[in-house]
């Protein structure tokens, strides 16, 4: 004979009852108590720079001209301060059209050790990485001249680990 078990629909309609009349009685927590919505505080600062062959620091390149993205990771506080990276990779690169689309990305088809790694800063100390892109998107094409936007990153979700983009110009 099956055994008859009790709803528990009433007890879940009367919890429900009194959290609506809790928050409508309009009482507030003790002073110091409320929940207040906090900013994450940015420890990093994440830039981005475009160097021609010779190094100089630019904007606008001839088409098919490798083209040096420097990624610089900066911890901005008096403390020191680490990421945890989820695997060995500790950057990556990537160049979009003006328009949005991802053309080409550093990491795409390159395999990273699944390991935890540790990027330690010291207070005020950088960690720069170098990449040297031929132009490409990443099915080995030439990118035809135009508008593009380079981003730097660190492969984690931290505020102040993803560079504002770079607009830069491949000329004919």
């Amino acid at each position: 004979m099956p055994r008859k078990t009790r709803s528990r629909r009433p007890a879940l309609w009367a919890m429900c009852l009194g959290l609506a009349l809790l928050s409508l009685s309009g009482q507030r927590c003790p002073a110091g108590e409320e929940t207040a919505q906090r900013e994450t505080p940015i420890f990093f600062e994440t830039t981005l720079t475009l160097q021609d062959s010779a190094g100089i620091p630019t904007l606008q390149f001839d088409a098919g001209q490798p083209i040096t993205l420097v990624m610089t990771i900066r911890n901005r506080t008096d403390a020191p301060r680490s990421v945890m990276l989820p695997s060995s990779q500790s950057y990556d690169c990537s160049i979009s059209t003006a328009e949005g689309r991802e053309v080409w990305r550093w990491s795409k088809g390159v395999m990273f050790a699944q390991v935890v790694t540790e990027l330690k800063l010291a207070p005020g100390d950088t960690k720069s990485y170098s990449q040297i892109w031929d132009q490409k998107a990443d099915d080995r094409t030439m990118l035809p001249p135009g508008r593009y936007r380079a981003i730097g990153m660190i492969p984690v979700d931290i505020p102040g680990t993803t560079s504002e983009p770079v607009i830069f110009t491949i000329r004919p």
